[in-house]
């Protein structure tokens, strides 16, 4: 656990533009409540704030960890490099794809892969954005409404916040 938070942090340290990480000290289980990002969305000190979110899934066969982040706000804290769609585009039915795995799959944009939820079962889901940086999101990454339509327990792993123009770190 040590050693996957560590990389997790390299990774948000290298792609994260925003300005704060409350972590929940968790990994996949339990974690903040949702609330807390949309308390923090309220405050006029702050620009945009996302929930990111873990769940075990199976993509195309694989078993993998798939986070969850608001399509609204991400783009907004965390750059993953869009090489095609857009991230605002991942709704209920969507996934985006790393630019690599794409490539390996024969992945395009308006193309569909099975990913098996615990609680759903197998849904077809539309890839909406290619992206090429790995290191924050892995091979694939939803929006929350995918999570919230297809994983009984909502939790944030970490809340990413960037503040809004003109606000410094200690107001």
């Amino acid at each position: 656990a040590s050693s996957t938070k560590a990389s997790i942090d390299a990774s948000i340290d290298k792609t994260f533009t925003g300005d704060f990480v409350v972590e929940s000290g968790t990994y996949g289980s339990g974690g903040l409540s949702p609330t807390l990002a949309a308390e923090l969305a309220s405050l006029p000190q702050i620009d945009a704030v996302t929930g990111i979110r873990l769940t075990a899934a199976e993509v195309d066969g694989s078993s993998t960890m798939l986070m969850g982040a608001d399509p609204a706000t991400l783009s907004e804290i965390v750059d993953v490099g869009i090489v095609e769609g857009s991230v605002s585009d991942l709704g209920a039915t969507n996934i985006a794809v790393q630019e690599d795995a794409a490539i390996a799959q024969g992945l395009e944009l308006g193309d569909t892969i099975p990913v098996r939820f615990a609680e759903t079962g197998l849904q077809q889901l539309t890839v909406a954005a290619i992206y090429s940086d790995w290191d924050i999101a892995g091979d694939w990454f939803v929006g929350l409404p995918v999570v919230e339509a297809n994983v009984a327990d909502q939790f944030d792993m970490e809340v990413f916040i960037s503040l809004a123009d003109g606000v410094s770190p200690d107001e």
